[in-house]
């Protein structure tokens, strides 16, 4: 066992500065010794691994604690659930490794990153609160979406425990893990995540469509569930805009367009267009699958409230199927909100009474009974700053009324300031996302050809045998660059 602890504990050595060559010259020769190691002695490091983890620091010697904790899953991954010590082993590394080291041991580092997440040797919230803090070390901003993202999210959505997920499923993705990209040293410290985070070094699985599907969809859940309506748009948006064949829409696309049909008209009191461009195909499924949703932006439109109400009623049992009256009942609730939105364009004020002649509850499909309801209606949609305006009362003959405040209302100069130094900082975070994504787009074949074929397919502009095949083929999305998903 001596000699195992001393193999083991040879890399990083102790109070001494490396340089990045040979930092990555060192750590690559002791990955070879561990693996010699493990070819003498998995039984007796597998056996007394509790004892073996003990002498090493998680954070120090990351790369030789991941390779004894690799090796237990792989070889008695039963026995775990009764080795109490090895779980607080395995949570302690999560947390704990250096994010430096596990840049050359990502496969086994991912093996039990998806042991805690798949399965159930954790309560689900301990393996939701072990991952989140696990991808957040490994890349903070939590920029490229990895296959441990997509494991999080659906662990999270099953078990509910969305919330506890939220630190990494609200970040903005930027990028897909690219497929080629080697840096001359993984151990540079400059590196951006999106250099080492890749399919290469095994920190992330390979994508696949449904996954990116599912990732969106449940991130959109999570905003949905806190009625925040801006973010779940965004993405559900990435969901319809998703590339496909001209004539394929999955089941996963047609869910975020009826969500996204509702959340559009609870954010905007209208759906906005199409995210996109889909395909003819896409849009035609939409439209045809998606009829009753978009009955209700015509009736919105129309100003309906009792059409809102009948036709509710009669496509209950299609909105309970699609998981969908909650949020119908949230527009149908709207609609007269969105009405009083409305009279901000016509008047700039007008009495409590006069508001509740001109506007209907959908609920109903009548006025409110009393101006109480309309003024408590008012005092909701103002304090939630969907309104801008003020309530006045009655006074010297006057009937109390609703006066509409000029948009955009002034702001205080200090606050001014305050958020155009917030703009500043990010356009620099902005234009260094940029210039990471033009150059990952430069490393990408597959992103070249697609150029290639683009201009191609505009030189023969309008050309109706021009296929699916002049454009970007859906997995060729996951090879390097994605969009912004929040």
């Amino acid at each position: 066992m001596d000699h195992c602890l001393s193999v083991l504990k040879a890399f990083p050595p102790e109070n001494l500065y490396l340089k990045e060559e040979a930092y990555h010259t060192g750590i690559r020769s002791h990955l070879a010794s561990l693996d010699g190691l493990l070819a003498k002695h998995l039984g007796n490091l597998v056996a007394h691994a509790e004892a073996v983890l003990a002498a090493l620091d998680p954070s120090f010697h990351t790369t030789s604690y991941i390779t004894v904790l690799e090796a237990v899953i792989k070889t008695d991954p039963k026995s775990l659930a009764s080795r109490e010590a090895l779980l607080d082993n395995i949570l302690r590394c999560l947390v704990l490794f250096d994010p430096r080291q596990v840049r050359y041991v990502g496969a086994a580092f991912r093996a039990i990153l998806e042991h805690v997440l798949l399965t159930k040797t954790f309560s689900p919230r301990i393996a939701v609160d072990a991952a989140v803090a696990a991808i957040l070390r490994l890349d903070p901003d939590s920029r490229v979406l990895t296959s441990s993202h997509c494991i999080l999210a659906n662990l999270a959505y099953t078990t509910g425990c969305l919330e506890y997920a939220r630190p990494v499923l609200e970040k903005p993705i930027l990028f897909f893990p690219e497929p080629n990209f080697k840096p001359r040293f993984l151990c540079e410290k400059s590196l951006p995540p999106s250099a080492y985070v890749t399919y290469g070094t095994g920190l992330s699985a390979r994508l696949s469509s449904t996954s990116l599907l599912e990732y969106d969809l449940m991130r959109a859940m999570m905003h949905i569930q806190h009625q925040e309506w801006a973010p779940a748009l965004d993405a559900l948006e990435q969901c319809i805009s998703h590339p496909t064949d001209e004539n394929a829409v999955s089941t996963i696309m047609l869910q975020a367009f009826f969500k996204w049909t509702l959340v559009s008209l609870l954010l905007h009191g209208r759906i906005i267009g199409l995210p996109g461009n889909p395909l003819s195909g896409a849009a035609a499924a939409f439209d045809g699958l998606g009829e009753p949703y978009l009955d209700i932006d015509g009736l919105f439109a129309e100003e309906n409230a009792e059409g809102l109400k009948t036709l509710r009623g009669r496509h209950e049992a299609r909105f309970i199927a699609d998981g969908n009256l909650r949020l119908v009942d949230l527009v149908i609730s709207a609609f007269q909100k969105w009405q009083i939105v409305g009279l901000g364009n016509l008047y700039s004020k007008i009495s409590i009474s006069e508001v509740r002649q001109l506007t209907q509850s959908a609920v109903t499909g009548k006025p409110l009974e009393t101006d109480a309801e309309v003024e408590a209606l008012l005092k909701s949609m103002i304090e939630s700053k969907m309104l801008s305006a003020t309530l006045e009362p009655a006074s010297f003959g006057r009937p109390a009324h609703l006066a509409f405040l000029p948009s955009p209302a002034l702001i205080p100069e200090a606050e001014y300031a305050t958020q155009l130094e917030a703009a500043v900082q990010s356009v620099a975070k902005v234009t260094a996302d940029i210039e990471a994504a033009n150059a990952a787009l430069g490393r990408n074949r597959e992103y070249l050809r697609y150029l290639q074929k683009e201009k191609k397919r505009r030189e023969k502009e309008g050309d109706p045998a021009i296929d699916f095949e002049a454009t970007i083929e859906d997995e060729d999305l996951m090879l390097g660059i994605g969009g912004n998903s929040a």
